[in-house]
């Protein structure tokens, strides 16, 4: 695989395991801004755990992920929050949100002010 220093997303040799079952093995992929990655398979695949590994939320993976040349270990949780979403099916003991509600405490990470964010939310929904 090419160096990752022009790459918004490279992911190489990730390979993690849950009591004693892999999970994900020795993935590799790389996406440039703007690409488009979708992620298909089976209940228990490992979907959801490779998009936990590349928010930062998983730990204890092999291999190395970086976001725009960082790993995304190295990377302060709110920085990286404003470039990664992650979004989980479920929230456990999470109140009910309208999705605009949801957007906006979504753009918290990017420290926009609540005006901007109002006008882009605005912009974006309609």
């Amino acid at each position: 695989m090419k160096p990752f220093s022009h790459k918004a997303l490279y992911v190489s040799g990730l390979s993690i395991s849950f009591k004693g079952k892999d999970i994900l093995k020795d993935i590799s992929f790389s996406l440039s801004q703007g690409d488009t990655l979708y992620l298909v398979g089976a209940n228990g695949s490992g979907k959801t755990t490779l998009l936990r590994c590349i928010a930062g939320i998983e730990k204890g993976f092999k291999g190395f992920i970086t976001v725009f040349g960082i790993n995304v270990a190295d990377y302060p949780k709110r920085r990286l929050a404003s470039i990664v979403g992650y979004l989980p099916q479920r929230l456990p003991h999470a109140p009910l949100f309208t999705v605009r509600e949801f957007l906006e405490i979504s753009a918290y990470p990017s420290l926009c002010s609540p005006k901007d964010t109002s006008y882009i939310l605005a912009e974006s929904i309609e």
